[in-house]
């Protein structure tokens, strides 16, 4: 129950009943007794004056009164302007259901959406992981074929390895694609242990391409029973390529097409 109803309104209610007394007084004449009010005693008359008077002041308070009550009940009824609409919590507190408070929460949860996951994350990651160490025996040359049977080193059995031998005791090339993978090459060298010794000598090479020609990094002579290993950089090289090459010793009887797959290339790594 609001102050209006219990204070202001039973105010106003006697201030019209005063203003409709006054408003009707005069009609009787003065004839009524109001006691202390100060009335005329019974039987006494009113001027045309005292008449005039009581019927302004009755007619103003009357209509006074019924403007501020009518207009009293409008506002405690929520005829005026209405407040936020406010409704308590489970725990509690209070929460605004006003449009506008609505309309704002709505706003700001559209305008911060959750982020969704890269779809790229994962190919990124697989791009960025490093290569592993690889044997050049399990890549495949790019213009002709590698022999790779185990053979004896030095005396010692290897089964990782690549072996080149010239066709007529000429000169042989083994072409690899890296493609800028690697860093280092590594590998133990010899001619294989039934190699007929009586051919002579023989070049090993290892070269390297990264797009502006071929450019040596080893040249080595070796004769039968020499077991020697190799660690070259290859970073930034796109092809690898290994040579093998026979010297002529000047006696041309020796030089023979049965002697295949010569020379040896064991253990030939490629690392990260």
């Amino acid at each position: 129950m609001s102050i209006f109803t219990t204070v202001f309104a039973p105010i106003f209610g006697v201030l019209g009943l005063v203003g409709l007394a006054s408003l009707l007084y005069p009609e009787f004449d003065g004839r009524i007794s109001f006691g202390p009010l100060g009335a005329l005693p019974a039987g006494s008359t009113l001027s045309a004056d005292d008449k005039k008077k009581f019927r302004l002041i009755g007619a103003a308070l009357l209509a006074m009164c019924v403007v501020l009550l009518v207009g009293g009940f409008m506002l405690n009824s929520g005829g005026g302007k209405k407040e936020n609409n406010v409704e308590p919590t489970p725990d509690g507190g209070p929460v605004s259901t006003s449009p506008d408070v609505m309309s704002s929460e709505t706003q700001t949860t559209s305008e911060s959406p959750t982020p969704s996951p890269s779809p790229f994350e994962s190919d990124t990651t697989s791009e960025s992981r490093q290569p592993e160490k690889i044997s050049l025996a399990s890549l495949t040359p790019l213009y002709e074929n590698a022999n790779t049977e185990p053979t004896s080193l030095g005396g010692k059995e290897y089964l990782d390895l690549v072996r080149e031998d010239p066709e007529k005791c000429g000169k042989q090339e083994l072409i690899y694609n890296v493609g800028k993978k690697y860093t280092k090459f590594t590998a133990t060298t010899g001619l294989y242990d039934d190699y007929d010794e009586s051919d002579g000598p023989w070049i090993f090479a290892v070269y390297v391409n990264d797009g502006s020609g071929d450019r040596q990094l080893l040249k080595r002579i070796m004769k039968f029973g020499d077991v020697k290993p190799i660690d070259v950089s290859v970073k930034n090289a796109i092809r690898l390529k290994l040579v093998i090459q026979w010297i002529d010793p000047g006696r041309l009887i020796t030089c023979s097409p049965l002697n295949s797959y010569a020379a040896v290339w064991a253990n030939p790594t490629l690392s990260p």
